[in-house]
């Protein structure tokens, strides 16, 4: 069982990176030697790369640093779908649809209701009271309660339908939520298997590269200048990059 190296969190087997501190897991082959350990910890300035590269014709120097400039981009390509990935699966998944009380939607009902009882409370009063009429009273007591009653059972209704359909909604948000996590997580195990696939391969090539250039960033500067004429092989295109004018310049 492995630990991250930098604050001890304990890993899986499939980690990249460390889930508590965002770390880079380094992965060493299993067929690594031990000189690729050793130029780890190298940094521009330093000698020890392998004669292999001084072996190397020119034309071989600038195939080679273009083929791991093309593996590095893959790789970090990769690396960086990772990411994404992982960070879509640890969200929490919630929902962004805002949900309101029943009570929201079904007070105006009341106001109005009350509003309607009122008026035609007193339209009826002043019509039984031209006519001189008790009964008429009456008569106007009940209509008034039937339209604010009604007025009432409409809110009701439209309360529980917004309600519901506000509901409804954040359900289906979730669920799309839900679904969309379970494609990363899908995904996530193909892409961690074509990173492992492409980090063995590139582990091949790389051992007596020092760990300043392993990336397509700086491997595409030895490819440049060999390219350019300004190295003819790849030891002195990465001794040209340590001059401070060279740095400098870029």
């Amino acid at each position: 069982m492995a630990f991250c190296n930098k604050c001890g969190y304990r890993l899986k087997d499939d980690d990249i990176f460390c889930p508590k501190c965002g770390n880079k897991i380094d992965i060493i082959p299993d067929s690594a030697e031990p000189s690729e350990q050793m130029v780890e910890n190298e940094v521009p300035g330093q000698s020890g790369t392998s004669s292999r590269f001084e072996e190397m014709t020119y034309e071989e120097s600038i195939k080679f640093t273009e083929k791991l400039k093309k593996q590095y981009a893959s790789l970090e390509k990769t690396e960086s779908r990772v990411k994404e990935l992982e960070r879509t699966i640890n969200t929490p998944i919630h929902s962004t649809t805002q949900q309101h009380s029943f009570f929201r939607y079904f007070w105006p009902s009341i106001i109005i209701a009350v509003i309607g009882f009122t008026i035609t409370y007193i339209i009826g009063f002043r019509i039984s009271l031209s006519r001189l009429s008790v009964s008429g009273m009456g008569y106007t007591v009940i209509i008034a309660f039937i339209i604010a009653l009604i007025i009432i059972l409409v809110g009701v209704k439209y309360a529980r339908t917004v309600v519901n359909s506000e509901a409804y909604a954040a359900s289906e948000e979730l669920r799309a939520m839900s679904k969309h996590k379970e494609k990363a997580e899908e995904e996530l195990t193909v892409v961690k298997a074509k990173y492992f696939t492409l980090r063995k391969e590139i582990a091949k090539e790389e051992v007596d590269i020092p760990s300043y250039f392993r990336n397509s960033a700086q491997m595409g500067k030895l490819n440049g200048l060999l390219v350019s004429h300004k190295a003819s092989s790849i030891t002195e295109a990465m001794d040209y990059v340590k001059k401070p004018q060279y740095r400098a310049s870029v």
